[in-house]
């Protein structure tokens, strides 16, 4: 279970580092985190009421 909490903490700081150096400008960086964000929650609905089904 440590290593998880491991993993999953690197990975966020990876992932906050990422934005912070960003190419994008800080609208456009937004913009697209909501949109990929978006996609997920779809693809998870998507994915769990087929598998509901």
């Amino acid at each position: 279970m440590k290593v998880i909490g491991t993993i999953l903490r690197w990975f966020v700081l990876g992932a906050v580092a990422g934005l912070l150096i960003a190419p994008r400008a800080g609208h456009e960086t937004r913009e697209l985190i909501g949109e990929k964000f978006t996609q997920l929650v779809d693809g998870l609905e998507n994915g769990s009421s087929a598998d509901a089904a």
